[in-house]
């Protein structure tokens, strides 16, 4: 299966040095769900969601620049912080079928196997077609 983290800022202009330090421990920690991939999306304070995703494990992925420029940013903006560790079930091992999955004005991850994802809609991912 795969694994998910969060941190919802409890401050008025994003995260604290604490809070990054405690979400990048358990994106670590919860790479033990999957190894394949891993992603992270941020939703800062006037609503915009970023995403970065990769075919790494987390201890390869947290090492990225990518990676810790979104941290850096949750700084002064932040409000949410989710982070997704992927154990491929369905879909090859690469960057584009790492979650999150950003369709419109949705950014998912997911965690679990649908069995019937192509009848919801043609995609690799069985998450990616559930945001569609």
């Amino acid at each position: 299966m795969c694994g998910i983290v969060a941190c919802l800022s409890k401050r008025k202009f994003g995260f604290s040095d604490l809070d990054r330090k405690i979400f990048d421990q358990l994106l670590f920690a919860d790479e033990i769900r999957g190894e394949d991939t891993t992603g992270i999306f941020n939703v800062h304070k006037y609503g915009n969601c970023y995403t970065a995703k990769s075919a790494q494990k987390a201890a390869v992925f947290q090492d990225t620049t990518e990676y810790n420029r979104m941290l850096e940013e949750s700084f002064l903006d932040g409000l949410i912080m989710v982070g997704h560790n992927r154990a491929a079930t369905k879909g090859s091992k690469t960057d584009t079928n790492a979650h999150p999955f950003v369709e419109g004005d949705i950014c998912l991850v997911h965690n679990g196997t649908l069995y019937n994802h192509k009848e919801i809609a043609d995609k690799d991912v069985d998450s990616h077609a559930i945001a569609v």
